[in-house]
């Protein structure tokens, strides 16, 4: 198990923001880059290495993010209609993935074929939100840390909303 963790800014335009180790050693950088329309993140690894980005476009007035690796795979997670709830579909090609748990604490775990392989827990009571990644299947970290990041800005863009 690989634990992660990402502490947020307060006060911000755009995101960026570094994801820690346990040692505190950055893994990840995440760059915002600023759009008028949408959303569109660069995330690379500790090298400065390009690994995925996430776009937000829209469909049909609901927000659909995009994660696009540098291998060429892509990830969709497209949002639902619902009240008072958060819903969303993941569409991956090889397998199946989706995300449970209890959103308005940010409290919540990636699943693929009814096996973990990530959870998220946010921190409170911190300076900025501060969340914690647990990573049961390390052969699936990227992937873990793309979906979690698009899940996590989707549940704020809602929340806003």
């Amino acid at each position: 198990m690989k634990k992660l963790y990402i502490q947020q800014a307060v006060f911000k335009i755009t995101d960026h923001y570094p994801i820690f180790n346990e040692k505190e050693e950055p893994v990840y950088y995440v760059d915002q880059e600023f759009q008028f329309v949408g959303k569109f993140y660069n995330v690379t690894n500790a090298k400065g290495d390009l690994v995925f980005t996430i776009e937000r476009g829209f469909a049909f007035l609901l927000p659909v993010y995009t994660i696009t690796f540098v291998s060429g795979e892509t990830i969709k997670i497209r949002t639902n209609f619902t009240f008072f709830r958060h819903s969303f579909d993941i569409e991956i090609e090889d397998f199946t993935l989706y995300v449970e748990g209890d959103f308005f604490a940010h409290n919540y775990s990636l699943y693929s074929e009814g096996a973990e392989l990530a959870s998220i827990n946010k921190k409170w009571l911190t300076w900025g939100d501060t969340y914690e990644i647990s990573i049961y299947d390390e052969t699936f970290i990227d992937l873990s840390v793309a979906v979690l990041i698009a899940v996590d800005e989707l549940i704020d863009t809602q929340s806003k909303n």
